[in-house]
């Protein structure tokens, strides 16, 4: 009665410290928390994920996998509540930039930054009182209609196709 399962001790917030667990138990909970966060981010829970996720670093500080996969769920964060949290992209950035410390030129966490520095100058440029057009589709600003695609005076007529056929024949 007094043995528990491998994952009680995962999932048990009385559980010992990370100083009291072998080093075998310290990797298998970072896996086991990771593996979780990562589920928890995919089905749209980024709070539970981000708190998993940064119990598995607690576990395993150095683990860069680890931290790329805090750093999306952050940068993902940011674009679901652009305008209520813009504080946890930059957070994102700093994480990004901790994986390239360890894993310089690593490419997923390079586009990634990347993406995350666009989003941020984008957020620097775009005042949503001041910037109306920047904030409406392309439908409402008049470039994506079905005039403008498929209107009949951007169509060749039949005469136009005919001379192009006959240069094709020609030119054999």
């Amino acid at each position: 009665f007094g043995q528990h399962h491998v994952l009680h001790s995962v999932f048990n917030p009385r559980a010992h410290s990370n100083s009291q667990l072998s080093p075998e138990l310290r990797a298998y909970n970072s896996v086991v928390l990771t593996n979780l966060g990562n589920t928890l981010h995919r089905l749209n829970c980024v709070d539970g994920a981000l708190l998993c996720l940064h119990k598995a670093e607690r576990h395993a500080p150095h683990d860069t996998n680890i931290m790329l996969s805090i750093a999306y769920a952050l940068h993902m964060q940011a674009i679901d509540e652009w305008d209520t949290n813009k504080g946890t992209l930059e957070e994102a950035v700093d994480v990004y930039h901790r994986v390239l410390a360890d894993r310089p030129g690593d490419p997923v966490a390079t586009d990634l930054l990347t993406l995350a520095l666009e989003l941020s100058m984008c957020s620097v440029h775009v005042d949503p009182k001041q910037d109306e057009f920047a904030l409406r589709s392309l439908d409402e600003i008049g470039l994506l209609t079905l005039e403008t695609i498929g209107s009949p005076s951007n169509a060749s007529s039949d005469e136009d196709s005919d001379e192009a056929m006959d240069i094709e024949e020609d030119s054999d």
